[in-house]
This record gives C-alpha cells, structure tokens and sequence, in this order.
C-alpha cells in the first residue's frame, strides 16, 4: 500500500499527446530541425536530454533576416518549460522542459510560440522522440512505524500531505531565480534519483529525489534564490523545507536535524536552510533533494551539472 505523498512520492503524468507519425528512439547527439512555416527560428535540442525524468535542454536561435524577438515561450506536450535570454540581443534563447519519470516514452510535441517587436507571431512545433530513463531497483528496511503506521501516524501524514499539496499550488509566476543551481550540501550522491524502491518487502516507492551523504549538522544551502513555501517536520520526510524558484521551478530538501528558515522568507543562493539530519523515513544521516518543474519531479543531478551562466535576463527581485 502507497501511502499519500510521504517523503518521495509516485506521481502519474497528463497524457502524452499522440501524433500521426512514428519516430525513431531518442538520438544521442544534437538534433536540429526548422519547421517550414517558421523559416525565422533555427531549434536545436540535446538528444541526450529527451528522457523520462529529465529535463530536456532546447537551444532556439532567430534568423539575422528578422527582428529580435521580445518573448519566447515553450512546451512540451501539457508542460510548459522555462526559457532563459542567453544573448544580449535576445536572438539567442535556452528552453528548459520537463519530461516526468512517469510519462510514457514516444513523440511528444515541442511547441515554440514567440512574440516579434511588432507584436506578430510565430509558432513552431515539432515532435520529439522521448526514450526511457535507466532506473535502478533497491531493497531498503526501514522501521515498521512506516511500513505499517498506526491510525494517528496515518492521520498526520495526510494532514502533512495536504500541507504539502497546499504550499505546492503556491509556486510564483515571477521568476526568483537566475543563472546555475548549487548543490546544497557537500556530500557525495549516495543514491540516485528514479529508484524503484521496496520497503521492508511490502511498500513500493519510486524515489524521486537524489540523495547527499552528510554528517548531521552539515550545513544545508538553498540551491538558488527563492521563496520559502514549507518549512516543517513531517513523518515522512522529517525536517523540510520546500523553495519555490518562480515559473514553476521548485527544490525541495528533506530529513534535516535543523530548519534555519520560515515559510515566506526570501532566501539567496547559498543562504543556509538548515542542517543535515536523519530525520523521518531514512536508514542513516543525509539530505534528500527534489527537484520539481510543472509539477514533474526531475533528475535534480542533472539540473546541478547544466551551465545557465549565460542567462542574462535577472529576475525582478522583490522586498518583503
């Protein structure tokens, strides 16, 4: 039995549209298509990137024979990405897209709708062959309070996933954050994202997050700048906190000894959030790190190793 929303949670994706046309497996190297009824934008995406539970990375560039282009918007099938300025004269732009670990691998359709300095528009779609991610399968016990809760201890992680849910719907469309995500601790990855899990051998867990060894009391930091939505102790997760980045972007950090912050602090990168622990459903001291986008939980090892140092649009900061 599933539990709902505990630590690491099984999500189901929106369903994936289906376009009349079979693709081949996702490529391994870049792949770079024009769309005949956009001959302005030149679409490049990472092969490498189009699989479940990852972002994929599309890098968009406009034609010198038009002009600039004032906004840029992307999606893949029901979910919309973030997409960064990378260029000064806004001709060159960098789309981030969640694929959940759940979707269904096969075409999903890239959409592109950006908006001229004239106010005209342009839409450019393409389907992209996403493939299955490679997750692994682990045996863990765990104490029995968590395979087998009482009543009271089932009624208060409801009552903490609803929270969760809550703080969850909360996410700002002003965009917090800028530039590369750090890694909140120092710790080396001790268990990857993805893991099909089997708890004492009766409860199945997809684990949706990475995990970083730590000493408890290592100092945990926020990945980037943002907004605290959820700062408390859960049965589950023990000691949380949840940052929202803006536009949909969202790092979640879990099993702390310690929470530094409030719900509605503005916290910068680097800013401490609180302390490694070992804290709610774990077999020893480590953080637990999220990393959600539209509502899809990603590879957050992926995000940490991605260079957005050439955005250079900075967000609007805002005092509180």
């Amino acid at each position: 039995m599933l539990w709902p929303l505990m630590a690491w949670c099984v999500l189901s994706s929106p369903p994936t549209p289906t376009p009349t046309t079979s693709l081949p497996p996702a490529p391994t190297s870049p792949l770079s298509s024009t769309s005949p009824l956009s001959p302005m934008l030149d679409v490049q995406w990472q092969g490498d990137s189009a699989r479940t539970g990852r972002l994929l990375v599309v890098d968009i560039a406009v034609a010198a024979t038009v002009a600039p282009f004032n906004q840029v918007a992307a999606t893949l099938g029901a979910h919309l990405g973030v997409t960064l300025v990378t260029t000064a004269d806004r001709r060159r732009f960098k789309a981030l897209l969640p694929i959940g670990i759940e979707s269904k691998p096969g075409p999903q359709v890239l959409t592109i709708d950006a908006t001229l300095a004239d106010g005209s528009f342009v839409r450019w779609q393409k389907p992209v062959s996403i493939g299955e991610g490679a997750y692994d399968r682990r045996t863990i016990t765990v104490s029995t309070k968590f395979t087998s809760p009482s009543r009271a201890q089932r009624l208060r992680a409801e009552q903490e996933s609803a929270s969760l849910t809550a703080a969850l719907s909360t996410t700002s469309a002003e965009r917090w954050w800028r530039g590369s995500f750090i890694s909140p601790t120092a710790g080396a990855m001790t268990s990857r994202f993805g893991t099909l899990r089997t708890y004492n051998k009766k409860r199945k867990s997809r684990h949706l997050g990475l995990d970083l060894d730590g000493d408890v009391g290592a100092p945990i930091v926020a990945a980037n700048r943002g907004r605290v939505v959820l700062a408390m102790e859960r049965f589950y997760s023990g000691g949380t906190v949840v940052v929202d980045h803006g536009q949909g972007f969202i790092t979640m950090y879990f099993h702390m000894s310690r929470i530094d912050v409030v719900d509605g602090q503005v916290v910068e990168q680097g800013q401490g959030l609180g302390a490694v622990g070992a804290s709610g459903q774990v077999t020893g001291p480590h953080l637990h790190f999220c990393v959600r986008l539209d509502g899809l939980y990603l590879d957050p090892a992926q995000l940490l190793k991605l260079d957005l140092g050439s955005d250079v649009e900075a967000p609007q900061p805002r005092s509180r």
